[in-house]
């Protein structure tokens, strides 16, 4: 006879059923609660705040302030990431310490880079404490100086501190933990070199494109950078290295294998992530970057939904060989999704929706208060998912037409080989991507074989109503893209013949 199952302790039960779990199965999926930590960064990068209270600082230019406060950041940054990173043999902030640390090209590297994004970021979007995420903060100090910059007076600090005070030149950071290890650490950070100097204005404009680069890759791929998407940093990178120094260049060289994490993943990691996707959902932004001369910042801006992308990019493979495919008797439309892409960008991105502003058919999709990406997270997947086997052809078909005329991804006619739209669709719909490669391929080795044997076509084309009524327009007219809602989602196929 089997022994009798033991009973399972009350405690044990107890830290078994603690947790509270959303159900994922039933439910609306806007009041699902979190079940896992936030992602965040480590400690020694959180935000610190300076708040500086100086005497007679009236004497000290408008202009000269935010290098006084990177001065006192980069200190403060120095210390925490060499105590984080660099283990003391002996006691934390002795010799031995911070010899070892000053060995460590990279902490001194970090903390300039994460000092000057930050106070690039923070200018250029006028960011406050209320934009910063209250869980990646790190301890605060008040900092009270005299008139000759030495310290009077410090303690914590609560809400509401200006971040951006006055620290004058004279001034020594003091810590904002009462630490003595930690200040020392901070006090033996030698003088910024003039390469460093130099590299510090670029910084902070690295910083203040950051802030974009990051509500970009929040919105479509969930997370503030990654490498495998990084042409757009890149192109960023490129644009602010134009003019350095010899000496500028090398020290943004050695920092090259810490630059992108430090400057755009663990520099914006701070601000909230609906502040950054919100200053890259702005139609105005685009604008203000290119004024700035922070153009390759601005592309691809404003954002729009990840559905909302994908139905864009779905439809501009349909346009890109629509003319051709019909040409040759080909049916593609996608009046549908077209119609739903043109009439919810007219929508406002912010805010909740006024139901007489949303197209009729379209208002069973949004709820009570609804906003913008509520109405596209429940209207595009079905129109998404109808409209992935014309997609998936098209590709194919346009990947034909590139191989044979030898047009390659890297190319600005062969961008769309690279489109994750037509990927996703081509990796769903692989029976349709694959004859629409062989219907291009075998289109164009008949017009070829007709060529060789003499048969030619010739074709008239012209915007002129008069003349086309006698007969010189083409012999087939491309499909209207847009269509009114009610019209096939998708048709591919032959034409009917008459």
């Amino acid at each position: 006879m089997a022994a009798a199952l033991a009973p399972i302790p009350a405690l044990y039960t107890a830290r078994i059923v603690d947790t509270t779990f959303s159900s994922l199965r039933n439910g609306d999926p806007d009041d699902v609660v979190p079940a896992t930590r936030p992602s965040s960064i480590p400690d020694c990068y959180h935000w610190i705040t300076i708040n500086v209270t100086a005497l007679g600082a009236a004497a000290v230019p408008p202009n000269e302030r935010g290098r006084y406060t990177i001065g006192a950041a980069i200190r403060a940054y120095y210390a925490r990431i060499a105590i984080a990173l660099v283990p003391a043999a002996g006691a934390i902030g002795d010799a031995a310490h911070v010899a070892a640390i000053q060995a460590d090209a990279s902490i001194r590297q970090r903390a300039i880079l994460i000092a000057a994004a930050r106070a690039g970021a923070m200018d250029a979007w006028e960011l406050g404490l209320a934009d910063i995420d209250p869980a990646q903060c790190a301890a605060d100090a008040h900092i009270v100086l005299d008139g000759a910059g030495g310290v009077a007076a410090a303690g914590p600090v609560g809400p509401g501190v200006n971040p951006w005070a006055v620290l004058p030149r004279a001034a020594v950071f003091c810590d904002p933990l009462g630490d003595a290890p930690f200040a020392a650490i901070a006090a033996s950070f030698a003088p910024l070199t003039d390469a460093e100097l130099e590299v510090i204005p670029t910084v902070i404009l690295m910083g203040a494109a950051s802030v974009v680069h990051a509500g970009f890759s929040l919105e479509y791929f969930a997370h503030h950078y990654l490498s495998s998407q990084g042409s757009r940093v890149a192109a960023t990178l490129t644009q602010l290295y134009m003019g350095q120094s010899p000496a500028a260049k090398a020290w943004f060289t050695a920092a090259e294998a810490i630059l992108k994490d430090i400057v755009f993943h663990k520099g914006p990691h701070v601000v909230l992530p609906r502040v950054l996707m919100a200053q890259a959902a702005s139609p105005e932004v685009a604008r203000r970057l290119r004024g700035s001369n922070l153009g390759a910042a601005a592309v691809g801006l404003p954002t729009v939904e990840g559905l909302m992308k994908t139905g864009q990019g779905y439809l501009a493979i349909l346009l890109a060989v629509q003319s051709l495919a019909t040409s040759v008797g080909h049916r593609v439309e996608l009046p549908e999704l077209a119609y739903a892409v043109r009439e919810v960008l007219l929508l406002p991105r912010a805010g909740a929706l006024n139901a007489a502003a949303v197209p009729e058919g379209f208002r069973r999709y949004v709820p009570v208060g609804g906003t913008r990406r509520a109405l596209v997270d429940r209207l595009f997947p079905g129109l998404i998912e109808a409209a992935r086997p014309a997609v998936a052809w098209c590709f194919g078909y346009f990947r034909g037409i590139c191989e044979v005329q030898g047009i390659k991804d890297d190319t600005p006619a062969g961008t769309l080989l690279r489109s994750w739209a037509g990927a996703h669709a081509a990796s769903a719909q692989v029976a349709d991507n694959i004859q629409g490669y062989t219907d291009y391929t075998m289109a164009h080795r008949a017009e070829r074989n007709k060529a060789q044997d003499g048969i030619l076509t010739f074709r008239r084309y012209t915007d002129d109503p008069a003349a086309a009524a006698r007969g010189a327009a083409p012999a087939a007219a491309p499909v209207p893209l847009l269509a009114p809602v009610g019209a096939a989602a998708a048709a591919v196929g032959p034409a009917p013949r008459p």
